[in-house]
């Protein structure tokens, strides 16, 4: 019977078992802890690699780049056109043969002109505002409304000539001031341009 009674018995693990399991599992907790606090870091670091910076004024040059690269590609021979025509006009007139509609027709193409500085001024006015050269930004945009209007001016005084009433001389001349002044201002949009690294907006 006692015989039997032992061998019905369940041996327990060893002594000092139970605290080896016991260690091994808390070891074990620990290193996945550190593992899982390491992954941690890295996902931060790889969140702060991949979040974008602040926008500068080289991605506002960038993006103003690409606009006028892809829209604004007959800017600058909409503008010679013009300036072609009322040369044309011009020395038709001083060698005897003034032609009205050689003065208008070059009207039109400053006014053509002059809507392309406009539309040119509206699209790099919705790109996002540079953090570091707001000032920048604000003067191409006003100097590019500038040169608009005074391609209008040019437009609008062309338009005007009139050989049969008589104000052909006056408007010319008017013409030739607002056309050097628009130049002037040609000059200083694209020395703007340039500056923040603009290039293809330049004419």
């Amino acid at each position: 019977m006692a015989g039997m009674q032992e061998s019905g018995r369940h041996p327990g693990p060893p002594p000092g078992e139970e605290g080896k399991k016991s260690g091994i599992g808390k070891r074990i907790a620990a290193v996945i802890g550190v593992l899982a606090g390491i992954a941690g870091i890295i996902s931060l670091i790889l969140t702060w690699m991949s979040t974008p910076g602040p926008f500068t004024l080289s991605d506002w040059a960038a993006e103003a780049d690409a606009t006028c690269d892809r829209e604004f590609g007959n800017l600058a021979a909409s503008l010679t056109n013009a300036d072609d025509e009322f040369r044309l006009a011009q020395t038709s007139w001083q060698t005897g043969n003034p032609n009205q509609q050689l003065f208008n027709y070059a009207g039109n193409l400053y006014f053509s002109a002059g809507g392309y500085y406009l539309k040119l001024s509206g699209e790099l006015a919705r790109i996002h505002s540079p953090k570091d050269g707001k000032s920048d930004v604000r003067n191409i945009i006003t100097t590019l409304e500038k040169m608009s209007r005074e391609l209008y001016a040019v437009g609008q005084d062309l338009r005007q000539v009139d050989f049969v009433a008589g104000t052909a001389v006056g408007y010319v001349s008017k013409a030739e001031q607002d056309a050097n002044t628009s130049a002037d201002i040609e000059a200083d949009a694209n020395k703007l341009l340039k500056e923040v690294g603009a290039e293809k907006c330049a004419v």
